[in-house]
């Protein structure tokens, strides 16, 4: 199996944060269904800890929630 190239790791992050963009841009706000839920999303350090400052090579953890406020089931595509 061969390993991910050295810049494909590196390119990941910043494709993740495209892809969230994309699907923050899906529609207006009339069109779009108002599902109760809440999202969280945070950018940690190696610790764990929230944080918007990164040293060159550290890793970051992408922290992404979705808490669904209501008592029935949601389904999310």
């Amino acid at each position: 199996m061969k390993k991910p190239a050295k810049n494909a790791k590196r390119l990941f992050p910043f494709a993740l944060a495209g892809a969230l963009m994309l699907m923050g841009m899906g529609c207006g706000e009339d069109d779009a269904l108002q599902a109760p839920v809440a999202i969280h999303f945070d950018l940690l350090n190696e610790a764990g800890e929230k944080t918007t400052t990164f040293k060159a090579g550290e890793d970051i953890i992408f922290d992404y929630r979705m808490q669904n406020l209501s008592d029935e089931d949601i389904t999310w595509y």
